[in-house]
């Protein structure tokens, strides 16, 4: 029987091989697939590879677009995908990511510039500048286009197939002061698409709000007051509004932190400092989503709180005055805050993590160093659209009076309930980190970006 297979293995039924590559990664199932020429019918096998990629989506984001369909793409483009897909969750695992692939760099001359944000698994980033919105299109170097605004207060997201969604609150100078509007704009891509970018609301605000959301077809604000929250959302397909005023049930302090999230059409809204969180759900029968009009809202609404969750720290670092909240955010497996503080003379950024579903878990991480800030006050720190990783510039030994000795880049990633794992990702010795001036973070294709002060952009691949 030299050079022939058993044939138990030839003759080995399909569902039993799919049960056996279920418990193998990319690589072995290539090797297994590879032992048998009998096997060479599944590797070409459509529904292997949607199979794989539907396991694979459980762990993590595909190498894809958002909202791409897998059961509608050919072999070669699924394999493409499983293919970087594994890669990638290869190469974040490990403590030091290697670069795989060549780093693009181009220089759109957009200068003191910042990442608003990385559409996720298209090359496209979402960059402001003063009175500009530019989204450029990092992997064919295409022109890029823009719109003017004023200076931007908020910002939200929200991404779909071909088609991402941003909402922002700007503020326009006049004599007497400024005013500020609310906008939504839409950014149209697609390989059978050159990438345009449209405005499609536009209304003015009595103020610039704490925070800001956006769905499908209706963006909201989120005012905090001294001991309630107020929500003003409006569809602006049909341009039904709401206003639901949520009781809290305590005075909010003023230095608190908001983000909010949208868990299927609730919108969940988390208000913390250095110490202690809540999250309040609002009803999604009061917010305008579809072909809702005013008029079945019932105009303004007062509710009480519904606190779905609260976490309370009591710890040397959450009663340090100059404790600082760099970033608040929310991710599939729970909720964060990243902080930092000075503690005689030495600075450290502390991450706090709360699993989802257990409110008395807490998994923390300190590193030692701080977060710089670059002139406009905005740290250098950026999480992926899912706000499972966070990507961050680390100045190493700052002491008072001393920074700039030791510049380094992190990956922080929310993947494991149980603990928050830290990467310190490869970068080109030709990259400056002094000078990087903006950071994004594309988790679907394992793309870092840094832009510099002079306008040069660096896609740095992973996968």
């Amino acid at each position: 029987m030299s050079g022939e297979f058993p044939t138990s293995w030839a003759n080995c039924p399909q569902d039993i091989l799919m049960e056996i590559t279920s418990h193998l990664n990319l690589k072995d199932l290539v090797a297994f697939l590879s032992i048998c020429p009998a096997f060479k019918t599944l590797m070409d096998s459509r529904s292997l590879w949607i199979y794989l990629l539907e396991r694979m989506e459980m762990r993590r984001p595909l190498a894809c677009p958002v909202g791409t369909i897998v059961q509608d793409l050919g072999i070669d483009k699924l394999q493409e995908i499983a293919q970087r897909t594994g890669r990638l969750e290869a190469n974040w695992n490990s403590e030091a990511p290697l670069i795989l692939g060549a780093v693009k760099s181009t220089n759109w001359n957009l200068q003191r510039a910042e990442i608003l944000h990385i559409i996720p698994g298209t090359g496209l980033a979402i960059i402001r500048t003063l009175n500009k919105i530019t989204c450029c299109n990092l992997d064919d170097l295409e022109s890029p286009v823009d719109l003017h605004v004023g200076p931007v207060i908020h910002v939200a997201h929200y991404d779909e197939l071909d088609c991402h969604l941003m909402a922002l609150v700007t503020a326009r100078r006049q004599e007497k002061g400024s005013i500020n509007y609310l906008h939504v704009f839409r950014v149209k891509y697609g390989n059978e698409t050159n990438t345009t970018i449209e405005r499609i609301f536009h209304a003015p605000l009595r103020n610039c709000g704490n925070g800001l959301f956006i769905n499908k077809d209706v963006v909201g604000l989120i005012t905090l007051h001294a001991s309630y929250i107020n929500v003003h959302a409006t569809n602006f397909i049909t341009e039904a509004t709401s206003l639901i005023r949520i009781s809290v049930g305590y005075p909010i302090h003023v230095a608190s932190h908001l983000c909010s999230y949208m868990q299927g059409r609730m919108l969940s809204i988390v208000i913390a400092d250095g110490s202690e969180y809540d999250i309040f759900g609002c009803p999604a029968d009061e917010i305008p989503f579809g072909n809702t009009h005013t008029s079945q809202l019932g105009g303004e609404r007062i509710l009480e709180g519904d606190v779905i969750r609260t976490g309370r720290i009591d710890d040397r670092e959450s009663h340090t005055s100059d404790l600082e909240v760099v970033m608040l955010n929310q991710c599939p497996l729970g909720l964060y805050t990243i902080i930092q503080f000075e503690y005689r003379g030495r600075f450290a950024a502390l991450f706090r993590f709360w699993p989802a579903g257990n409110q008395d878990a807490l998994t923390t991480l300190r590193l030692k160093g701080i977060i710089p800030y670059r002139d406009d006050k905005l740290p250098l720190i950026a999480s992926s659209a899912s706000g499972s990783c966070v990507a961050f510039i680390l100045d190493q030994t700052p002491r008072l009076g001393r920074f700039g000795a030791i510049m380094s880049l992190y990956l922080v990633t929310f993947t494991n309930p149980d603990k928050i794992c830290v990467h310190l990702p490869e970068v080109p010795d030709y990259i400056n980190l002094e000078d990087v001036h903006s950071i994004g973070v594309d988790e679907h294709c394992g793309i870092i970006y840094l832009l510099t002060e002079s306008g040069n952009v660096f896609a740095i691949p992973y996968a």
